[in-house]
């Protein structure tokens, strides 16, 4: 994997994961995202592990945060064609697509907050996720 992706995973003897090559302080292991198709699968290869494994974790605290708040969240796209498939995210897919109501968003300031600033904007939280209000549409990006 190293040779061909340069990521490495190692699963030590107490099942504990290390990345080599792609974690939060770096930049992604695949370039720009071109009409929506993102660079590894122009190159014919599905979502780098690191990649899938960083997602996973971002959902999770997403869905956390959703629930905590008793906000009302469902998936969309082809986050939803890949939980009812086979339980998990597309082997090609980049992000997690959630839809929540409006009346909600009041519930969460930083999401009530983004929508009041421009498109582009970006906050860090106290985890040292980013949520940054899309230049693209009405939503809200969150990155590892």
């Amino acid at each position: 994997m190293y040779a061909k992706l340069g990521i490495k995973k190692i699963v030590h003897k107490d099942n504990s994961i290390e990345w080599y090559g792609c974690d939060r302080n770096r930049p992604r292991c695949f370039g720009s995202i071109i009409n929506d198709i993102p660079e590894y699968l122009i190159r014919d290869r599905w979502l780098p592990p690191c990649c899938r494994h960083n997602l996973e974790i971002t959902g999770r605290y997403v869905f956390n945060l959703l629930e905590k708040f008793k906000i009302r969240y469902w998936l969309e796209g082809g986050s939803l064609l890949g939980a009812a498939r086979n339980g998990q995210i597309i082997d090609w897919d980049y992000d997690i697509d959630i839809g929540i109501y409006q009346e909600d968003m009041n519930k969460l300031s930083i999401l009530s907050g983004l929508f009041a600033k421009p498109s582009g904007f970006r906050i860090e939280d106290g985890q040292g996720f980013v949520w940054e209000k899309a230049l693209e549409g009405n939503f809200i990006k969150i990155h590892y």
